[in-house]
């Protein structure tokens, strides 16, 4: 370099440099960090994620917003099950989980700003929120800001404050049905846990709580992602076939959803910052339809054929309701 001191990246800083010579001048294409911990054009890997720092969602007596760390939770309890006297169970039992190979963690950090209330249920509150930051904490200049699409997508984050609530059942529903994330059923970047200090409530979050010596609460989520419109009132969806292989595939894994209504069947995300759907495994194409809210799921030692049966049985009546123009609820009989 002409004019002024030459600096050399050292080779354990390079990944790769290409350079071309072109009509007598030198050009540098592109110096990838070996130090970085995700790339900026693909998909960031679904355990990759150890903490997210939320703003936006919990607040102090004095009414300020207080920003939280939650922590990945790794350990989870096991999946209730349900055994059948039916001729259509199987043999052997409640088959075993089908695993799915990830990456190493990355342990990054996510910060994100929670938004507006999306839904309620029994075990907590749906918030939208938008990612700002993702980084290394052991490296914070592997930074990326705002961390969206093709790293990660639209996401929401479904959170309770309840001890032994049933958000842990449904982060370890999530991790038994892996195979058909972003297929069947959402994407889960994990499911995450903080110690909030006395005085500190969530946001339009009301919830009972058993009296004990604990000054804390704890606050836990999971991290999904965000999905698209519910099922359009007045559509006949009944002869819908992909709709019904979207059930089917949880009968793949072995899993009965029993809270089958109209808020959980919605259509696969359509935003451009969203992801596209991966091909099923089973059916060997795109589906455009994914059911959501697994609090309620089970392992159960029914058949194929035995979980078709049953979710025929369940699902029909909300559809015939949505062609009625009427939401069906899981209480309802027909």
């Amino acid at each position: 370099m002409m004019g002024g001191d030459s600096v050399t990246p050292q080779p354990s800083q390079l990944q790769y440099t290409s350079i071309v010579h072109d009509n007598s001048q030198w050009h540098i294409f592109a110096i990838v960090s070996m130090n970085q911990k995700f790339s900026r054009d693909k998909h960031l890997p679904r355990n990759a994620i150890g903490s997210v720092l939320v703003e936006g969602l919990v607040i102090a007596e004095n009414g300020a917003d207080i920003a939280v760390e939650a922590h990945l939770l790794n350990e989870f309890p096991p999946v209730e099950t349900i055994y059948h006297k039916s001729r259509w169970r199987l043999p052997d039992g409640i088959p075993p989980t089908i695993e799915v190979k990830l990456p190493q963690p990355k342990n990054l950090r996510l910060n994100v700003t929670a938004g507006s209330k999306l839904g309620k249920g029994r075990c907590g509150n749906v918030y939208s929120v938008s990612a700002t930051r993702l980084y290394d904490p052991s490296n914070p200049s592997d930074s990326l800001e705002p961390p969206i699409a093709p790293v990660l997508p639209e996401l929401v984050i479904k959170v309770t404050t309840q001890q032994g609530s049933s958000l842990a059942q449904e982060a370890a529903i999530y991790q038994e049905m892996m195979k058909i994330q972003g297929v069947s059923i959402p994407r889960c970047y994990g499911w995450f846990e903080v110690d909030l200090e006395e005085g500190y409530t969530v946001r339009d979050l009301i919830e009972r709580h058993p009296s004990d010596d604990s000054p804390s609460m704890k606050l836990s989520f999971l991290l999904l992602e965000r999905l698209g419109d519910p099922l359009t009132m007045r559509v006949d969806y009944q002869e819908n076939e992909d709709l019904w292989d979207v059930f089917f595939d949880l009968g793949r894994m072995s899993v009965e959803h029993r809270d089958m209504r109209y808020d959980n069947i919605l259509c696969a995300p359509k935003s451009p910052l969203s992801f596209p759907g991966k091909k099923c495994p089973y059916h060997k194409r795109v589906h455009q339809f994914r059911v959501i809210d697994f609090d309620q799921a089970v392992k159960s030692d029914y058949s194929f054929q035995g979980h078709m049966i049953n979710t025929r049985r369940l699902v029909a009546g909300v559809l015939e309701g949505v062609a009625g123009g009427y939401r069906v609820e899981p209480w309802f009989e027909w």
